[in-house]
């Protein structure tokens, strides 16, 4: 549930302004009973569209994070309603460090463990945590040693599960790719292990589904590509993104989006990866048509970022005559 206020713009700034104290001193005051509860974060799932909330999050965001934590495994209506809520508040650095601080990381795992088949559950989580740990300094700030940092392996399983389930959902299917891009950001051994286990527990194989099912949705086929270009880097991961079929999807994601600026450059940059320094995953890109795919891109959209991508890209598979 969601009150809807968009038709009346000014008086939904006056409730909001009014409201929020009163909101979260209900939670405060009346945390253990479930209805005060749900109708205290539908108010902030409103209320969190504002274009004023991302300045003002921090209470916001730790009364839905005690909200999900307290009731969250029980309501799924609460459950999806906090993890929208969170999903926008978290957007901006302020969110994000409170929800931080607050043990919004289990509390988002626990709610999509609790409600596996929630689609609303699936993707506020998704976005919660996307935002979460693409406010990297925040999340730093509150402090490097945090259980947060532990808990993104934890995540990334989460949200490949989540993939898996919703892969037919594109809403799902974007807000997933884009959280693990951010989940396992980096280059140091943490980052590294998270990706090893984005990998073991089959990830490329829902990214290729991803690409297969949503075809023509370009916000999956962009988030799915850059996901796989974060992924593939060791020879290990080369390896299962053929063997998941990535290559032809890539491909394929070329040939449905041929002007499409966003899935060119990234899906430049995700087959270069794969390919690199695999003569194996060369030859299945050539025989999926890479090279006729990036000369499209190189001749529609020439004199672009896109097109140097795609000539680098080509470039790297070296030899086209099989």
């Amino acid at each position: 549930m969601q009150y809807n206020y968009s038709k009346e713009p000014n008086a939904l700034v006056a409730v909001a302004a009014h409201a929020s104290a009163t909101v979260i001193t209900a939670l405060s005051v009346h945390a253990a009973h479930l209805g005060v509860t749900e109708s205290g974060v539908y108010v902030l799932d409103s209320m969190s569209s504002l274009p004023s909330a991302a300045s003002g999050a921090a209470p916001y965001v730790i009364a839905l994070v005690a909200a999900l934590t307290t009731h969250g495994a029980s309501s799924v209506t609460l459950a999806s309603a906090a993890c929208h809520a969170l999903g926008n508040f978290t957007l901006g650095e302020v969110g994000a460090a409170s929800a931080v601080s607050s043990g919004v990381v289990p509390a988002l795992l626990t709610a999509v463990a609790a409600h596996p088949d929630a689609l609303g559950v699936a993707e506020g989580a998704c976005r919660a945590l996307r935002g979460l740990y693409a406010a990297t300094a925040a999340v730093s700030a509150a402090s490097l040693d945090s259980p947060t940092v532990a808990l993104r392996s934890d995540a990334v399983v989460a949200i490949v599960e989540v993939l898996r389930v919703h892969k037919a959902a594109p809403a799902v299917a974007e807000q997933a790719a884009w959280a693990l891009v951010n989940l396992v950001a980096g280059s140091d051994a943490a980052a590294v292990a998270r990706k090893a286990t984005a990998i073991r527990v089959g990830v490329f194989a829902l990214l290729s589904d991803a690409l297969r099912i949503h075809a023509t949705t370009v916000g999956v086929v962009f988030s799915s590509l850059w996901a796989i270009w974060s992924l593939a880097t060791t020879d290990e991961a080369r390896a299962a993104a053929a063997a998941a079929s990535v290559i032809p999807a890539i491909v394929r994601a070329f040939t449905s989006h041929p002007t499409t600026t966003s899935v060119s450059e990234t899906g430049s940059r995700a087959l270069w990866a794969v390919c690199a320094a695999n003569d194996a995953n060369k030859s299945v890109a050539k025989l999926s048509g890479a090279p006729a795919a990036l000369q499209t891109i190189k001749s529609r959209q020439g004199g672009t970022v896109a097109a140097e991508l795609a000539s680098k890209a080509l470039d790297s598979l070296g030899d086209l005559s099989l």
